[in-house]
């Protein structure tokens, strides 16, 4: 029953009643008036979630599972610890999946003697782990001169240890990656 001027009266059944048959007989009238229903809700769904999203609403449209894109990198510090005079560190780039963590970046380090000199330096690592040995995290980094590094586990510091025996005194770029498990 619709009201009409104050006054309730049947509305317009039969034209109606023929509307919704004439659209239910017409597969693609019937989609269109679909998808206008759907899209016209969803779209007013959408607007309505942007006026509530941001820090506290429990709505952030900006994230993936919490997270935003810069929240996968992070600019470790270096440590010198034996035979080197400079660590600089850049921002490196990891990725987590389940309790395995991927570091991959760049990192220049300059030894202050070579002739087989052992050589180490440190880079803090970006998710904190208790490691219990050196085997507890591993990898490697290589200079465009073919200079290597071994990378492992400081278990006293919780840190990546690069080492090498240096056989150049100047600073190098290093490209490294290395894999560790977060331990709690």
């Amino acid at each position: 029953m619709a009201f009409v001027r104050g006054k309730r009266r049947p509305a317009l059944r039969g034209e109606i009643d023929d509307l919704r048959e004439g659209i239910a007989g017409n597969k693609r009238l019937a989609a269109l008036v679909t998808k206008l229903k759907v899209g016209s809700v969803a779209a007013a769904l959408l607007e309505k979630l942007k006026t509530v999203d941001g820090t506290g609403s429990g709505l952030d449209a900006d994230t993936v599972d919490g997270r935003h894109a810069d929240d996968d990198t992070y600019t470790p510090t270096g440590y010198a610890v034996t035979n080197v005079d400079s660590v600089t560190a850049n921002k490196a780039i990891y990725s987590r999946i389940g309790d395995t963590v991927t570091v991959s970046g760049y990192v220049a380090v300059d030894p202050t003697a070579a002739g087989g000199t052992y050589t180490r330096a440190d880079l803090s690592i970006p998710i904190a782990s208790n490691f219990a040995s050196t085997v507890d995290l591993s990898g490697v980094a290589i200079a465009y001169t073919g200079q290597v590094f071994a990378i492992q586990a400081d278990a006293t510091n919780d840190r990546a240890t690069f080492e090498q025996n240096a056989t150049v005194a100047s600073a190098l770029p290093y490209r490294y990656v290395y894999q560790y498990e977060v331990i709690p």
